[in-house]
């Protein structure tokens, strides 16, 4: 990768941009469907075939009064059931939201029974005589899509569920949260659906909130075994920042995290729809690594709530971000990248071109080039105007859907952010154009006028002392080295610093910052060390650790690595990446 250019293309900043009220969205009314019940697919054959039915479905009131376009895929699959077989139609009938229930409810409930009767299971009237269904929540719903997904996906599975005898005698209210699970759970890791359903086994915790705009949303962990209290304080904040950082209400209410081996692709955590899940080593209390990551991983997961079905560089990228502001307003850290620079490829354009399969080492390049874009943005814009950029974004995903012809794109976010309230105009077209062209085809340079260009200044003032060498070292060896390949490393590289001392006393502590960019402009990585230093000594050799760690690819380009002492730039080192 080039270098970029020392004085980037000057663009407006968002010092231009006043405060902007945040205005109230207005949904659009939902059309009705052309002809209404008689344009539905299936229902010329079942007034030919089973007339009595027929004029029951279209008594339904939400049928009578015209069925729109957010209401045919549950008519349509009322009418495959009634076709299928009329007897567990009579059963479903029976069902007091059959009549009642929002069009969310039976959206959610009608395909998912509908798809079970496909799969040819007689699953279907046992599951419709469970006490689950009696009334719909959250997560009878997801319970209820859960035991679809089985039935469509793995059919033994699925039989294995329904023999199993937590679910044999009914699925109650509580247990259909473990049901919701299991789809997501059998894909990534089989072996521990049975665990989950004894009741020995696992481990529920729920907490009651209240969000600004959603209403009472409630979050539920489920785990296997002893985690941390500070989880749920985790679970609840991360909900609180998606929601005020959108402006939209949460899009579900009910949360349910899963603590297991069961993420997948070698990740932390993953959203599978039904619920998120977490690797157990982020549920700890302390300050381990892992204790320290584990509010980012949560937030992001949380995050993909809003965040899904588009481009997998945007859905990542907007969890990335999240996370980032999440751990922001908790911890004062930085708003900064979490992820490490892409390796494979330099814009997002090489990315789609690719289309690497999630789970490959090129697949995390959605989650580092998608929360850079996003980060620019919000650096351009500032964060009135970006807010509201997002929160447009997020409308045109729900107004587009799930369709898979049309997934978000470059394209959406473009027209997002640059139709702004308020902030409209040459001025923010610009800002957004630039950032645009900056990331998704490489056509303008990298903004780094963030990075640190003051000189060194080496002084270590408590202890008469400076920093007279700084340099990096490959594992296993002392040479110092200004250039590496992009290869991973079996350990990680050095950084070595050669300081000198000049006075009496016991032992001293000097705090020091490390922090590595790379030429994108954002730093990706941050660590507090401390150099403990005894008089009896003029000097000696320490070494942190650098990069990207063990097992991992360089990005190729150059990286710059500071160490500050007291808020001054103490050391600097330079080094280059090539392939």
């Amino acid at each position: 990768m080039p270098m970029p250019e020392a004085t980037p293309v000057p663009e407006p900043t968002a010092t231009a941009l006043p405060p902007m009220p945040t205005p109230t969205a207005t949904p659009a009314p939902k059309p009705e469907l052309p002809n209404g019940y008689a344009n539905l697919q299936g229902a010329q054959y079942l007034e030919d075939t089973n007339s009595a039915i027929a004029q029951r479905i279209r008594a339904l009131p939400w049928v009578a009064d015209g069925v729109t376009t957010a209401e045919r895929d549950a008519a349509e699959a009322l009418l495959d059931i009634a076709t299928f077989r009329a007897s567990l139609f009579l059963e479903v009938a029976e069902k007091t939201w059959l009549e009642a229930g929002s069009v969310a409810e039976l959206d959610a409930t009608l395909p998912a029974l509908a798809s079970i009767l496909r799969a040819n299971t007689p699953g279907f009237q046992e599951i419709i005589a469970m006490p689950f269904l009696d009334t719909l929540s959250e997560p009878d719903l997801t319970a209820l899509e859960s035991l679809s997904g089985l039935a469509a996906a793995d059919l033994d599975a699925f039989r294995r569920v329904m023999a199993n005898e937590t679910v044999k005698d009914g699925i109650s209210n509580r247990e259909a949260r473990i049901v919701s699970l299991l789809y997501g759970v059998n894909q990534t890791n089989p072996d521990l659906v049975e665990t989950l359903l004894d009741p020995t086994e696992t481990s529920l915790r729920e907490r009651i909130i209240e969000l600004p705009q959603a209403g009472q949303v409630t979050l539920t962990i489920i785990r296997i075994k002893a985690g941390a209290e500070r989880s749920m304080d985790l679970l609840e904040h991360s909900v609180r920042t998606a929601e005020a950082l959108v402006g939209e209400p949460f899009p579900t209410k009910h949360v349910t995290l899963l603590f297991g081996d069961a993420v997948g692709d070698s990740a932390d955590g993953a959203y599978f729809g039904t619920h998120i899940a977490a690797l157990p080593k982020y549920d700890v209390h302390g300050s381990s690594a892992e204790a320290e990551a584990a509010g980012g991983v949560i937030a992001h997961q949380v995050g993909r709530y809003y965040w899904n079905g588009s481009a997998d560089w945007l859905d990542e990228g907007a969890a990335g971000f999240t996370a980032a502001v999440a751990e922001q307003s908790r911890v004062d850290r930085p708003l900064e990248p979490y992820n490490y620079p892409c390796v494979q490829f330099t814009n997002l354009q090489e990315l789609e071109s690719a289309n690497p399969t999630r789970g490959t080492a090129s697949f995390r390049c959605n989650y580092s080039l998608g929360e850079r874009l996003f980060l620019d943005l919000h650096r351009g814009l500032g964060d009135h105007a970006f807010r509201e950029g997002l929160r447009l974004l997020y409308l045109r995903a729900v107004a587009r859907g799930d369709n898979p012809a049309a997934p978000g794109s470059i394209g959406e976010v473009a027209e997002a952010f640059k139709s702004v309230p308020h902030y409209s105009g040459a001025v923010v077209e610009n800002i957004v154009q630039h950032v645009i062209d900056r990331w998704y085809d490489g056509s303008k340079p990298y903004d780094t006028q963030r990075m640190d260009s003051q000189p060194v200044d080496a002084e270590l003032s408590r202890i008469n002392g400076e920093i007279e060498e700084a340099y990096i070292t490959l594992p296993g060896r002392s040479s110092p080295v200004d250039k590496l390949s992009t290869e991973a490393q079996d350990a990680w590289i050095m950084l070595n610093l050669e300081y000198s001392q000049d006075y009496s006393g016991g032992l001293r502590r000097i705090e020091l910052e490390v922090v590595e960019y790379f030429e994108d402009g954002f730093p990706y990585r941050r660590a507090d060390y401390t150099l403990r230093v005894n008089s009896r000594s003029s000097g000696d050799t320490i070494k942190y650790r650098v990069g990207p760690g063990p097992g991992r690819a360089f990005a190729p380009g150059r990286h710059w690595i500071y160490v500050y002492h007291r808020g001054h730039k103490a050391a600097e080192v330079v080094y280059e990446v090539t392939r």
